[in-house]
């Protein structure tokens, strides 16, 4: 008799926890915070990153300098522990050009509003003028939204550069704009 009210406990247990999950699955995905009216940020975009102000310093004094043309930028968004944050890696164009040399940005995104995130990215940069020393990290702060079909993504980059004694070297502005990039079959044989 005890074994079967165990048995008849843990099937009602069961179904008990199959019902609130089914339950909070359809109020969460019919709700209007659900993520498809918040916007996704998850894959891969194309954007091309324009400069709109670039600055090198020493000693704490900054002077203005011109602007590097635009470039394109590959930024791949990553779920993380809920779907409002995640991880993040780009590269650019200008990566591997010297000087300096730096490997691609890593970094965190945070969903901040209904189609807005921040993110926080850094990389290592090296000097190939000196065998590839170290020269320093980078660090990007950034504001990214994307449109109501998710289909462009627009932003603007807070670009700080260091040396390897961590004194501010550069500073730099960018404006970013560019497509998801969407999956392709190949063409048929």
């Amino acid at each position: 008799m005890l074994k079967r009210k165990i048995h008849l406990a843990l099937l009602v247990a069961i179904v008990l926890s199959a019902i609130v999950t089914t339950v909070g699955a359809q109020s969460k995905a019919g709700s209007p915070n659900a993520t498809g009216a918040k916007g996704r940020l998850e894959g891969t975009w194309l954007v091309t990153a324009t400069f709109t102000s670039a600055q090198v310093c020493d000693n704490g004094k900054c002077e203005s300098i011109d602007v590097p043309p635009p470039f394109q930028v590959l930024i791949t968004f990553m779920a993380g522990t809920s779907e409002d944050d995640g991880t993040l890696v780009d590269t650019n164009e200008f990566q591997l050009t010297p000087n300096p040399v730096c490997t691609p940005d890593q970094g965190t995104w945070q969903r901040t509003g209904s189609r807005t995130f921040i993110a926080t990215q850094r990389n290592f940069c090296f000097d190939a003028t000196a065998g590839y020393l170290p020269a320093g990290p980078t660090k990007i702060r950034a504001t990214f939204s994307v449109n109501d079909p998710n289909t462009l993504l627009t932003g603007r980059q807070y670009i700080e550069g260091f040396d390897t004694s961590n004194h501010l070297v550069f500073i730099g502005q960018v404006n970013l704009q560019g497509p998801r990039v969407r999956a392709e079959a190949p063409p048929a044989p």
